[in-house]
This record gives structure tokens, C-alpha cells and sequence, in this order.
């Protein structure tokens, strides 16, 4: 998962102020919370209590509204798409809804490829990737999508009880990346301090905590649990909230950031190519509640558990909007409405990366997330590891690299070979049948990442 945080102010803000055409009593509520919460007064309570007014079929009307527009707009600007219309046969004015482009799927490639047949205006920012794998991808914004994007971030603080008075430190990278500048942004525009913290290591982070009197953590999961390792090894500092993304938090570390944290951590999920963030957890922390102003997301060909390709179309971009676009994630989404009042669909899992599935022995599988489960009741083990799929000979091998300081190994990977047999049968299942050789190595803890914020923890060199 290639994620940066966007949380749901944005998708508040807009349905707010699209639904003041409805009855005078709502309106009155509305133009009172809004106002409170424009002002950073308001808290998940009187948000809450405002978005349990506001039908799904508001925000869906005017999202396809957005759509139409959005596709008219690409049908005159896109070189990419006035091809792929053409291609497909559809006429951009008779769009209608999603249904209507169903012929059309962007793919990765052609977005690393031909960046610039995707731009409709004069580019003044890009952003890359941040992927693990293969090229970079180049996304280019406006000045006004991207201030449209911190606005959206900083009025979203106030849906974890969040005031200008808070005090932030920003751990994300800078360079290239897109979170870093966002959440520096939008703490500017919250009127709330912020500390940059762009590659600095965690002690250094953890020695200024208490002299900046920071409260509120923001950053890569990586990074932030290393910090709470220094918090929990010498002194604990009481936070209001940590905020993640990018990359996957375990739930086993969330726990464990939480207790040392003294607060919730709260995850976004997104990527570069939604300029930030597709939504992000609110208090209930029960799944990513969308943008769907500014979005479509869709699950491509769902398996029985509900689980397929995410697909994005961006409906307010001015620079290079996307139609379809394959993110490259496998997950699972809902439109029930959550228990904060937000009348936005989630995505209630990220199963994984599409180039993370795998075929071993006689299985299909997501390697990563069958690890991520199963050596979380390893406590031996720290939460990063490595696998590699490889030849040698006529077997198949795969081989896990993990993280521990125990004393006795043995223990150790009797305990992971007996967490994989209670917890991903079929894995085991193909192990003792012999369809491949699995092998274990231990590493010092903290060794396999180094100084990379991303781990590639599947690694196929079967070709």
C-alpha cells in the first residue's frame, strides 16, 4: 500500500455546504456547526451530529455531477483520453455515470510512460512515487490542487478533537514526496505549530519532543513505531494523537503505539495520485472513509470475500486527472454508514499490492499480509520482514528474513512454523506436502530496512 494521509474534513466540508438547500432546521444547524467548525471550535461530536442529517444521495448526485464535468474537461484537454474515447467508442457528453466508462482502465504503465499526455494545463508542482517496485511515477498538480488538498488535511484535524494550541512534528520526507509538503501546509493553515522533521533520524526526534512540547505525531508507521521503541526504552511522552500513513501499520504495532502513546493512532490510506489521500480513519477507526467529492474509487472483479483492484477517478482535478485509474491495491470496501454519522463509502481493507500476489507450490496467495498476520503472534519478532521466492534447482524456495534479538532461534522458528500452521493453513499445508522449501534467516532487528522508509517485503526472483 502506497499511502498519504487525507482524512474526512474534506468530504464534511463539501456535503456541508452542498446540503444547504434542504429544510430551514437543517440549514440552521449546519450554518451553526459549520461555522464552529471552520472556526477549529467544533469536535467529533458536534461533526457527528450534523452528518447524521445528510442523505447519501446528496453526496452521490453530486458526484456524478462532478463526474460529467470531470469528463468533458479530459475529452478537450487529455490527449491520453480523447484517444481512449475514440478507441472505446464513447461519447464524453452522453456520460451519464462510472457504468458509462466501464471500457476504459488507465494502467500503471501508461501513466509511467506518458505523463505528459495526461496534463491538461500548464503543470506548477509534481510530485513522484513512492513505490517499492519499478519506475517512478511523475504526477503533476496546480498551486490550487494542492492548497485545496492541505485545506482539506487541516480541517480534518479537528475530527480527532485537534486545536490550533496542539503542537506537531512533521516526520515525513520532503523529497519528491507529496505527505511532507501537505502536512506542512496544512498545520500553516491550522495556525497550529509544526516542527519539519524530513529524514532526521528518530532519536534526534525524540531528544527535541519535550522542548518543543510537541503533541501530536505525524509521520511513516516505520519511523513512528522506531520512536515509540526510544519512548518505551526511556521515558514516555503523553500524546494527543499520532497520525500515519503510507505505508502498512500491523494492527499489533498500532496496540503497541497506542499504550506507549497514551492516544489513538489513526491511519490514512491514499497515494500520490489522489494529491495526498483517498480518506483516512475518523475517531471509530473502522475502516478509511472517502473523499467522494472529489472521487470515485471502485473494486474491480471482488472475490467472495469482497476483496478486488481499487480503481480511481478523480472528479475536481485541473492538471492531470485519472479515469479509472489502477492503483495497484487489493482491497475491500462498504457503504454502510459508520457509527461517526459520515454518510461516505470506506475502504475497510487493504489486502495488499496486485504485484504482491503470488503463486507457490500448488497456492495463491498474498505473501505479505499472510506474514504480516502470522508473525504477529510471534512476539520474538519485530514487524518487518523480507520474503524471497527463488529457484534452486528443481525446488522452489521461499525465504523469510526476519528481525530478533531472542537468545534461542530455534524457539523462535518453531513458534513461526507454529503460528503459519494455526494461522495460514494453506501455507503450511503446501510446506509438508514438499511443493516448496521454506528456509528462515534471522537479522538484527531494525537491519533490514537501514535508512529506506520502504521495505519491499516480497521479493520474486523466479523469473
Amino acid at each position: 500500500m502506497h499511502a498519504h494521509a487525507c482524512f474526512p474534513g474534506c468530504c464534511i466540508y463539501r456535503i456541508f455546504y452542498l446540503f444547504k438547500s434542504r429544510t430551514v432546521r437543517v440549514v440552521k444547524t449546519i450554518k451553526k456547526n459549520l461555522k464552529k467548525y471552520l472556526r477549529h471550535k467544533a469536535g467529533p461530536e458536534q461533526i457527528s451530529a450534523v452528518s447524521r442529517l445528510i442523505p447519501r444521495s446528496v453526496l452521490l448526485k453530486t458526484q456524478r455531477d462532478n463526474l460529467i464535468r470531470q469528463v468533458r474537461y479530459c475529452a478537450e484537454k487529455s490527449a491520453y483520453y480523447r484517444e481512449q474515447f475514440a478507441e472505446h467508442g464513447i461519447d464524453p457528453l452522453k456520460v451519464r455515470g462510472i457504468e458509462d466508462l466501464a471500457a476504459i482502465e488507465t494502467p500503471n504503465k501508461a501513466v509511467v510512460e506518458r505523463p505528459y499526455d495526461f496534463v491538461c494545463c500548464p503543470p506548477q508542482i509534481a510530485f513522484e512515487t513512492t513505490g517499492t517496485k519499478g519506475r517512478n511515477k511523475k504526477i503533476f498538480f496546480t498551486n490550487g490542487e494542492v492548497n485545496r488538498a492541505t485545506s482539506h488535511i487541516a480541517l480534518s484535524f479537528t475530527l480527532y478533537g485537534l486545536t490550533p494550541a496542539d503542537r506537531f512534528v512533521n516526520s515525513y520526507n520532503f523529497s519528491f514526496w507529496v505527505p511532507g509538503v501537505l502536512h506542512q501546509k496544512a498545520c500553516e493553515k491550522f495556525e497550529a505549530f509544526c516542527l519539519p522533521a524530513s529524514k532526521v533520524a528518530p532519536a534526534e526526534i525524540y531528544d527535541r519532543l519535550e522542548f518543543y512540547k510537541i503533541n501530536v505525531l505525524m509521520g511513516y508507521p516505520s519511523l513512528l513505531v522506531r520512536l515509540t521503541e526510544m519512548a518505551d526504552a526511556n521515558k514516555r511522552i503523553p500524546m494527543k494523537a499520532v497520525l500515519c500513513s503510507s505505508e502498512p501499520l500491523p494492527e499489533r504495532l498500532r496496540e503497541y503505539m497506542q499504550e506507549v502513546w497514551g492516544c489513538k493512532v489513526y491511519m490514512g490510506y491514499g497515494g500520490t495520485e489522489y494529491c495526498g489521500g483517498a480518506g483516512g480513519e475518523c475517531v471509530h477507526q473502522n475502516g478509511y472513509h472517502l473523499n467522494e467529492m472529489d472521487q470515485i474509487v471502485e473494486i474491480k472483479d471482488p472475490d467472495e470475500n469482497g476483496v478486488g483492484e481499487i480503481l480511481l477517478t478523480t472528479l475536481n482535478r485541473e492538471c492531470m486527472p485519472l479515469i479509472r485509474y489502477n492503483i495497484g491495491d487489493l482491497g475491500r470496501m462498504t457503504t454502510e454508514r459508520c457509527k461517526c454519522g459520515l454518510p461516505t463509502a470506506r475502504i475497510m481493507e487493504i489486502a495488499g499490492r496486485r504485484d504482491e500476489k503470488a503463486t507457490i507450490g500448488s497456492m495463491d496467495f498474498l505473501p505479505v499480509k499472510a506474514f504480516d498476520e502470522l508473525l504477529g503472534h510471534v512476539p520474538q519478532v519485530t514487524g518487518d520482514f523480507q520474503l524471497k521466492a527463488y529457484w534452486e534447482g528443481r525446488y522452489q524456495i521461499m525465504e523469510l528474513f526476519y528481525e530478533s534479538d531472542a537468545a534461542d532461534q530455534d524457539q523462535v522458528q518453531k513458534a513461526i512454523v507454529a503460528s503459519m500452521k494455526e494461522h495460514s493453513p494453506d501455507i503450511y499445508k503446501n510446506y509438508m506436502l514438499d511443493m516448496y522449501k521454506f528456509r528462515m534467516t534471522c537479522v538484527p532487528p531494525r537491519s533490514l530496512r537501514g535508512d529506506n522508509v520502504k521495505l519491499n517485503r516480497w521479493v520474486d526472483i523466479r523469473r
